[in-house]
């Protein structure tokens, strides 16, 4: 009571709106020698219940903002979980591509260790086919144009198996590089992957035109 009369001393008449969400009325305020005790109280409650449905109206409206909020952010949580299910998923199969590789590179080394055995025993019957030449002197021409058959054999056989494990260990090489890529891509940000993936896309094209340049040059 104290406090209206206070803020009104100077006032006769006057009249004030006071607006809210739903309401929207105006209420005359009349000088402190006219209103009365009962009249202030009216108003004061009026006023307090407006105020009231105000701050109501406020709450609930913050409330629902933050429910919206509450919503988007578990559907941005159930999204991530999603990609990070994704990209597990994604994981396993290069760690089985990997592992796939890496057998596939154990059987190569095998076969290049058995080529080499090979041409190691071929070295050495051609070892013993020259001191055996150097046994056979009145047959020395037809030995020496076997001698050079062998040895032109041995030298064909040899450059194509060098040239077959060559092929093998670099698609062995590309692959390790596009699986390091893809691992690069999975745990990169969405604007690092998509640089990434450009970057492949060049990697690859360049790789694929060695390897026809190559077949290029083993049929010539």
């Amino acid at each position: 009571m104290r406090f209206f009369q206070d803020q009104h001393k100077a006032i006769t008449t006057a009249s004030r709106i006071i607006p809210t969400k739903k309401h929207q009325r105006t209420y005359p305020i009349l000088s402190p020698w006219v209103m009365d005790e009962e009249k202030m109280d009216s108003l004061t409650l009026e006023y307090t219940y407006l105020l009231t449905s105000q701050l109501e109206n406020q709450r609930l409206y913050f409330q629902e903002k933050i429910t919206q909020i509450e919503k988007d952010a578990a559907k941005q949580v159930g999204s991530m979980e999603e990609r990070t299910k994704k990209t597990l998923e994604e994981c396993k199969k290069l760690e089985l591509k990997l592992s796939e590789a890496e057998k596939e590179k154990k059987n190569v080394d095998k076969k290049y260790t058995q080529v080499v055995t090979k041409v190691g025993k071929l070295v050495g019957d051609l070892k013993d086919e020259q001191e055996l030449n150097k046994c056979l002197l009145g047959n020395q021409k037809l030995w020496q144009e076997k001698l050079k058959q062998t040895e032109d054999k041995l030298q064909a056989e040899e450059t194509a198996r060098k040239q077959e494990v060559s092929d093998l260990q670099e698609q062995l090489a590309d692959l390790m590089r596009h699986l390091e890529t893809q691992q690069a891509i999975a745990s990169a940000s969405d604007e690092t992957r998509q640089e990434l993936q450009d970057g492949q896309i060049i990697v690859g094209e360049g790789s694929s035109t060695t390897h026809q340049s190559k077949k290029t040059r083993r049929k010539k």
